[in-house]
């Protein structure tokens, strides 16, 4: 019955007792106020007074809460309410994050990647970073690659994808057996290829002089790909301003 009683009901103040064979709670007697069921105080418990300092003492002997550890995660880290709420939400997960941020302190960069590009990799197959075992050394010593351009932010793609597959592996070793994961560097190297897009491209070129910004991003991207992602981006842009200023 107790499903099905309608929700204008009045329920009467009072003690009930479940009947199973009606399957239906049983009114046994009403209690008008709190008064009539005759409440006594037990005289074997001594009265209990918590100073602030003690209080305060145990509140910080608490692990970090989740609405502490979201506000710190927007006010000193820097990240979204969504990139902080998709961490949160997910306990493991934002573990991980936090043992990789010990070692690699950049929490925006490392967001994405944890969340975006390796949960990507992983989602269809239902793991996870934790579950197929890659540590977060690794996924931190991949980042320090990026930036210092050991690697590509392309190639270092790849390199996830082959961490996917071998989770064992670190990617400093996957990027020295495969030789085509090597950025290019020489200057001479990629100045024909610079040569060659700018040719291709005398409109932006005059865009880019006329101050859309864009088109600087737009000759730069056309070299990164004659070199599939292999050319360091700073010393494209720098080759290309030397040229067109």
């Amino acid at each position: 019955k107790e499903p099905n009683r309608p929700p204008e009901e009045v329920i009467i103040q009072g003690t009930y007792r479940w009947d199973p064979e009606r399957k239906e709670t049983i009114l046994m007697r009403r209690k008008e106020s709190a008064d009539d069921y005759r409440y006594f105080p037990e005289p074997d418990l001594v009265p209990v007074v918590l100073s602030q300092s003690y209080l305060d003492e145990i509140r910080s002997t608490l692990p970090e809460l989740p609405q502490d550890r979201y506000h710190r995660y927007l006010e000193k880290l820097g990240l979204t309410p969504y990139s902080a709420s998709l961490l949160i939400n997910d306990k493991p997960l934002c573990d991980y994050f936090e043992e990789t941020l010990k070692i690699y302190p950049h929490a925006r960069q490392l967001c994405n990647w944890i969340t975006v590009e390796f949960t990507g990799r992983l989602k269809e197959s239902g793991q996870t970073l934790l579950s197929i075992g890659i540590p977060p050394a690794h996924v931190a010593k991949l980042l320090t690659m990026i930036d210092t351009q050991l690697i590509t932010g392309r190639i270092a793609k790849q390199v996830a994808d082959d961490m996917v597959a071998s989770p064992g592996l670190d990617p400093e070793t996957i990027v020295k057996k495969n030789p085509d994961y090597l950025p290019v560097t020489n200057s001479s190297e990629i100045e024909p290829l610079v040569d060659e897009v700018l040719s291709a491209n005398p409109q932006s070129i005059a865009d880019y002089k006329a101050g859309r910004e864009k088109a600087l991003a737009f000759l730069v991207g056309q070299v990164m790909k004659l070199t599939k992602g292999k050319a360091s981006p700073a010393i494209v842009n720098e080759l290309i301003l030397r040229k067109i200023q």
